[in-house]
């Protein structure tokens, strides 16, 4: 994700925040289980705070992605559109200044197609370790340590 925000005209501009989420929406996405888990605990801890009947959506809004392993096709076709809609119309401010340099980014994709793969899980490698489990909102959730490392 770094490597192509070197393609943005400004990290100041207004769609710099979106344009990030966006990608890394595209890259990690959920693990079912976990998110049913973590749904459940959310539900209860917002019922706890005097929040009655909590909405999917409000739930949604306060949970972090979770990574799964897609395959390297399907993570390459959902970057590939959140560069072209933030490229296009989609990708400018009211002023008309545009998120991403043109060329800039495109070369930059194209370098970085080949890296991929490197965001995939390796098949039979054990990456996650539970560590422990914790209490959230009455449900008990595990907790992971990744051994990649904490900036991988």
């Amino acid at each position: 994700m770094r490597r192509l925000a070197v393609g943005v005209t400004t990290y100041t501009h207004r769609l710099y925040a979106t344009f990030m989420g966006q990608l890394s929406a595209a890259i990690f996405q959920w693990d079912r289980t976990d998110l049913n888990l973590l749904k459940s605990a959310k539900r209860e801890e917002l019922i706890h705070s005097n929040i009655q009947n909590p909405s999917d959506s409000d739930i949604q809004a306060r949970l972090a992605a979770l990574s799964s392993n897609e395959s390297t096709e399907v993570i390459t076709e959902r970057i590939q559109a959140v560069l072209e809609l933030f490229d296009g119309d989609s990708g400018r401010n009211t002023m008309g200044v545009p998120l991403l340099h043109h060329e800039r980014i495109w070369e930059l994709w194209k370098q970085q197609q080949k890296q991929v793969e490197c965001l995939q899980n390796p098949k039979g490698v054990q990456l996650y370790t539970q560590t422990g489990t914790l209490k959230k909102g009455g449900v008990v959730l595990p907790v992971y340590r990744c051994a990649r490392g904490s900036t991988s």
